[in-house]
């Protein structure tokens, strides 16, 4: 799939100006295509608000279930960055 958002990371503001939502709903249909796979959709990685708003609107809209796991994987790792 190429596009806009087939850069390796995706840049927050760019999904809110382009078709984001389209080319993840290609992604999902791409990786899960039969009607009997379970989709479940997670927020990205990283803290991106656009994305991760744009990701769980998408997944409210399909009624698909979303699991948040930026927060709970940056509590895990985050005393790695804070120490000098």
């Amino acid at each position: 799939m190429r596009g806009d958002f087939a850069e390796k990371e995706v840049v927050d503001k760019k999904a809110t100006e382009g078709n984001f939502t389209s080319y993840y709903d290609q992604l999902v249909k791409y990786i899960a295509p039969g009607q009997h796979a379970v989709r479940i959709i997670t927020d990205g990685f990283w803290a991106k608000e656009n994305v991760n708003r744009l990701i769980e609107e998408y997944a409210s809209e399909k009624k698909y279930p979303l699991r948040m796991i930026e927060q709970r994987i940056w509590f895990l790792i985050k005393d790695y960055f804070d120490k000098k």
